[in-house]
């Protein structure tokens, strides 16, 4: 009978529907809007206007003001989707290698690594902090990217801080401020150094660390 599925118990399941080309259309739809803002968002923040209001975000993806609040709570829950779409997007910069080989090249493949991800999400990262005390929302994307980067440094040095003993867990919070996010920041912005001095002064910094502890 149409409309009508047999179980593979033998009961007839009468609540069956058919798909809905026009309720997946609209789905889709409704993605692509999603997306559109986002990206529009990003757009704005690395442009330099991190605290665009609905009309701008939405002038800039091509679409009605109005399907901001259809799509999103409020600009915050915009802007705290956006952040966690950008990191998303760098996340393979926040992989671990084995704890082998000589420390030097750990050290400096985790500079590496911070350098590519900093300059790429620098603008996104700038805006987020400037934010702080943020929405939980916010501060949760901002929590859980640093307990990554710990956890890289944690995997990646583990030989090294296990050496520190009873100054291990110190060692590892040190190197952690000094390869974070805030400490990358002031190199770059408040003390004006490049990319790759940068890049050199945390190579230099975290080889200290680990000397001295």
């Amino acid at each position: 009978m149409a409309g009508r599925r047999v179980a593979s118990g033998g009961d007839a399941e009468s609540d069956y529907r058919p798909p809905d080309p026009t309720a997946d259309r609209r789905m889709a739809r409704g993605s692509r809007t999603r997306s559109f803002l986002l990206d529009a968002t990003l757009d704005l923040i690395e442009g330099g206007n991190p605290n665009a209001g609905a009309r701008e975000v939405a002038a800039h993806a091509g679409v009605s003001d109005r399907l901001i609040f259809h799509h999103f709570d409020n600009l915050d829950h915009l802007f705290t989707m956006a952040v966690e779409r950008k990191a998303s997007q760098f996340s393979a910069l926040t992989t671990v290698i084995p704890a082998r080989g000589p420390v030097d090249v750990r050290i400096r493949v985790i500079a590496r690594q911070r350098r590519r991800l900093f300059e790429a999400v620098g603008p996104v990262f700038r805006a987020s902090y400037a934010r702080l005390p943020a929405t939980a929302a916010l501060t949760k994307v901002l929590t859980d990217q640093r307990r990554l980067l710990r956890h890289q440094l944690e995997v990646i040095l583990r030989p090294e801080i296990a050496a520190c003993g009873a100054e291990a867990p110190e060692a590892l919070e040190t190197l952690h401020v000094v390869t974070g996010w805030p400490c990358w920041s002031s190199l770059r912005f408040e003390s004006g150094h490049s990319a790759t001095q940068a890049e050199r002064i945390t190579v230099f910094t975290v080889g200290r660390v680990l000397l001295l502890s």
